[in-house]
């Protein structure tokens, strides 16, 4: 998926650009899902950073731009270490720009264990902070084979009182 692919990512960027939300402070995404592997991954060893850490990095880049500094932390996806050998299932990252503004993300693709018999509770939310409003939002492919679009909800100082709604019909992947 590429970010402006995404409705959602576009439209925080539109937020940003347009000063409805102000200075950029703060942003994540959180990601509970289970992707389908492909088999060329168990061949070079890795998950989740190269496939998709790699789209909410972008992401984050599109917001603000290059960051000054990366923290990481990953370890392995009991699932998949069981099927191949890796090291980036989970990972955990924060992003720090030189305007002040931090980002952060938890890309959990074990996601507990939903494909062993326990409930499912797969999702990516997303959350944008300025100094005058803040986004959040959803990204629909967890649901997939469902075709489920991703949201937007906003507030911003500049109309006060209620959070804004837009939604879209289409569903980015």
């Amino acid at each position: 998926m590429d970010v402006v692919s995404d409705d959602g990512y576009a439209a925080g960027k539109a937020l940003l650009q347009n000063g409805t939300i102000g200075e950029p402070v703060f942003a994540t995404i959180d990601m509970r899902g289970i992707p389908h592997w492909m088999p060329w991954q168990a061949e070079l060893g890795w998950v989740t950073l190269r496939v998709m850490s790699i789209h909410h990095l972008d992401c984050f880049r599109y917001w603000f731009g290059d960051p000054e500094r990366i923290f990481a932390s990953v370890r392995p996806d009991p699932r998949t270490q069981t099927k191949f050998s890796h090291e980036d299932g989970i990972c955990l990252y924060i992003l720090e720009f030189d305007n002040g503004a931090r980002a952060s993300s938890w890309d959990d693709v074990w996601a507990g264990p939903a494909l062993e018999g326990a409930e499912s509770d797969t999702y990516i939310k997303w959350r944008l902070e300025g100094l005058d409003g803040m986004a959040r939002g959803t990204i629909g492919w967890p649901s997939y084979p469902a075709r489920t679009p991703s949201t937007l909800d906003y507030t911003t100082i500049h109309r006060p009182g209620r959070w804004h709604q837009p939604r879209w019909k289409e569903a980015c992947c």
